[in-house]
């Protein structure tokens, strides 16, 4: 069994602290930009329009990940409404995150007439870095631990051990990434980057999640399960009538 002391707070200058989980989210939306203008710049893409997608993928992140965490939380917020107002509660919803970031990008590329597909596809190494960053913030945190275990790497959270599931996440975004990085040349996967990304993560992500201490709704899935579900479907369905269409042309 391993211990951890978290550290929700990197430092502090006066009454100001600089939360670890802020900083590693702050830290994956960098590092996720950056890595986004290399692979413009080496697709010849308009670095503008990339920023503006960027930006709009923030927004959207910041929206989708708190609504979806408080879809998750009903009756709380039926009893106090204020509580979509309380950021400094925390909780936010990756699953979330990635939906509405999604919206928001597909939005904004349509709204500027700019190919969705090559954008998306472009924009995919950077998601697969901030599933990585996050979830090590999570556990800097202290927070979104597993379910009891007495495996020899499960983490004592101050009351029993358990899976390090923040871990489990991150490792599978590195898993992502070099999937991700390895595909993101194939001229046959134009366009398609995004709901491969999407076919990879949703059954890594629903696996884990039997081992989140997690409340359970239908046929005893979390609330990020019964999201994942139709995520992979249309990523399924997606990828099938592209093939289809390029096999109509030839």
């Amino acid at each position: 069994m391993l211990t951890h002391e978290p550290a929700k707070y990197l430092f502090e200058i006066g009454n100001f602290k600089a939360a670890s989980y802020g900083f590693m989210l702050f830290l994956s939306f960098a590092l996720g930009y950056l890595l986004t203008l290399w692979e413009g710049h080496r697709k010849n893409i308009n670095l503008n329009h990339i920023s503006g997608a960027v930006l709009m993928a923030m927004l959207g992140a910041a929206v989708g990940a708190r609504v979806g965490y408080l879809l998750e939380h009903l009756d709380e917020l039926a009893m106090r409404p204020a509580l979509f107002l309380e950021f400094q509660q925390g909780g936010l919803s990756s699953i979330g995150g990635i939906v509405g970031a999604t919206f928001f990008i597909v939005a904004y590329l349509g709204f500027q007439k700019l190919p969705i597909s090559n954008y998306l596809d472009t924009m995919v190494p950077g998601l697969c870095l901030g599933v990585v960053l996050t979830r090590i913030g999570c556990f800097m945190n202290g927070c979104c631990y597993g379910i009891a275990s007495s495996l020899p790497w499960a983490v004592d959270a101050g009351d029993f051990p358990r899976h390090p599931t923040q871990l489990y996440h991150s490792l599978s975004g590195v898993i992502l990434f070099v999937i991700i990085w390895k595909l993101r040349k194939k001229q046959s996967l134009t366009g398609l980057l995004f709901p491969v990304f999407l076919l990879i993560y949703a059954p890594l992500r629903f696996a884990i999640e039997y081992l989140r201490d997690s409340q359970r709704y239908f046929f005893d899935l979390t609330a990020a399960q019964l999201y994942i579900v139709p995520l992979y479907l249309a990523a399924t369905l997606f990828i099938y009538f592209r093939i289809q269409k390029e096999r109509r042309k030839t």
